[in-house]
């Protein structure tokens, strides 16, 4: 799973004062969302094929509060993936990155 470290580092730089959340036109954040809907188990669609789904259906990594946090708090850009799998798996667990329910929940988001 490379995305969480990828939002880290990126919000590292961010503190640093270096973009790298918006890198060709907000990929990282195109990649969150078109990741969750697999994660959550809907492989339809997954680029290997239904026989091949994705290893990681139902292992929600502490990583979607940090990501809206930035492009839906900061940014205003919509992630209405991000906001479901964050809005339904709160609080979020410690798993290397994580507590971003702690650091980075946007108040009055549901």
């Amino acid at each position: 799973m490379g995305l969480a470290p990828l939002l880290a580092a990126a919000e590292c730089a961010w503190h640093q004062g270096v973009d790298l959340y918006s890198f060709a036109d907000n990929r990282l954040a195109k990649a969150v969302e078109f990741h969750v809907p697999f994660v959550l188990g809907e492989t339809s669609g997954w680029p290997g094929g239904e026989q091949n789904p994705p290893s990681d259906v139902g292992v929600i990594w502490p990583m979607y509060e940090l990501a809206l946090y930035h492009y839906q708090g900061r940014q205003k850009i919509p992630m209405p993936n991000s906001t479901h799998i964050a809005m339904t798996h709160r609080p979020e667990k410690f798993n290397r990155i994580g507590l971003g329910t702690l650091t980075h929940a946007i108040e009055g988001l549901s």
